[in-house]
C-alpha cells in the first residue's frame, strides 16, 4: 500500500508541477515545441519510469535472497556454491550487451512515439485540408511507414528480452548434469545432500534470473526518467531565457 501511495503520488504531483509551469510560460517560449512531445512525456514516459521504484525494490530483494541462499549452499558444499557464484556473476555480466541494445531500442522506440503523436494531432487538425489536396493516401503511407518502425523495433526489443529469459533455464540444467555427473564419478555421493544443494542452486539461478530481468526493465525506464528530466530542464530554461535547450530530443529517430 505505501509503496503504491508513494508511485501514485509521485506521478500526479510531478505531472500538476511540470503542466502547471508550462501553461504558466510564455505561448512564445513553447512555440517550438512538438505537438504530442509534451503528452508523451508526462503519460507515457512519467508512467514507464515512475516503475523504476518497483524493479529497483525487486533487485533488492532478490539480492539479499541470493545471500541467503548462499550462505545455506555453502555449509552444504563450498565448491560448488563458488562455482555457483562464479557462474551466475559470469551471465550477469554476459548480459550487458543485452542491456545495451535494450537502451538503444527503448530510446529508440520513444523517440518514435513522439514522431507518431506528432504526425497524428498534424493529421486530425489538418483533415479538411488533406482531404482537400485528396492525398490521404500519402498521408497513410507516411503513417504505415512510421508504424512498420514501431513494429520492428518492439519486435527486436522483445527478442532481445525472450532471449535473455529463456537462455537461463538450459544452463541451470547443464550445470546440474554436470555436477551431478562429476560429484557421483569422482566423490563420495549422497543423493539427499545433492538433491538440497542442487534445489538451492536453482533457486539461485531463478533469483539470478529475477534480477537480471529487473535490470533489463530498470535499464529501458531510465531512458524515459532522462525524457521527464529533460522536459523539466525545458521548462526551466525557458521559464528564464525562453531559448531552446541543447538536450532536447530531436524529433526524428535515427
Amino acid at each position: 500500500y505505501i509503496r503504491a501511495k508513494i508511485i501514485s503520488d509521485y506521478k500526479f504531483l510531478t505531472r500538476r508541477d511540470l503542466y502547471s509551469r508550462l501553461l504558466k510560460t510564455q505561448f512564445s517560449k513553447l512555440r517550438d515545441l512538438k505537438m504530442g512531445y509534451i503528452d508523451n512525456v508526462l503519460m507515457g514516459d512519467l508512467e514507464f519510469s515512475s516503475r523504476l521504484l518497483d524493479h529497483i525494490i525487486s533487485v533488492i530483494l532478490a539480492i539479499s535472497t541470493l545471500f541467503t541462499y548462499f550462505a545455506i549452499a555453502f555449509a552444504l558444499s563450498p565448491s560448488i556454491t563458488a562455482l555457483t557464484i562464479i557462474i551466475g556473476a559470469a551471465l550477469l555480466i554476459g548480459y550487458k550487451p543485452i542491456m545495451a541494445h535494450l537502451r538503444v531500442y527503448a530510446r529508440r522506440l520513444s523517440l518514435l512515439r513522439r514522431v507518431i503523436s506528432h504526425h497524428i494531432s498534424e493529421t486530425v487538425l489538418g483533415i479538411k485540408t488533406i482531404k482537400a489536396l485528396n492525398v490521404e493516401n500519402e498521408v497513410v503511407e507516411e503513417g504505415s511507414t512510421l508504424f512498420y518502425k514501431v513494429s520492428k523495433t518492439e519486435f527486436r526489443r522483445q527478442f532481445l528480452k525472450q532471449l535473455t529469459k529463456i537462455s537461463m533455464e538450459p544452463i541451470t540444467i547443464l550445470f546440474v548434469v554436470a555436477v551431478f555427473a562429476i560429484s557421483y564419478k569422482f566423490f563420495t555421493f549422497n543423493i539427499i545432500s545433492f538433491a538440497a544443494i542442487m534445489y538451492l542452486v536453482h533457486r539461485i539461478f531463478l533469483q539470478i534470473e529475477r534480477i537480471q530481468g529487473s535490470l533489463n526493465f530498470v535499464s529501458e525506464a531510465l531512458i524515459s526518467a532522462q525524457y521527464v528530466l529533460e522536459l523539466g530542464r525545458t521548462v526551466e530554461q525557458k521559464e528564464q531565457t525562453g531559448g531552446t535547450p541543447k538536450g532536447e530530443p530531436q524529433a526524428e529517430p535515427a
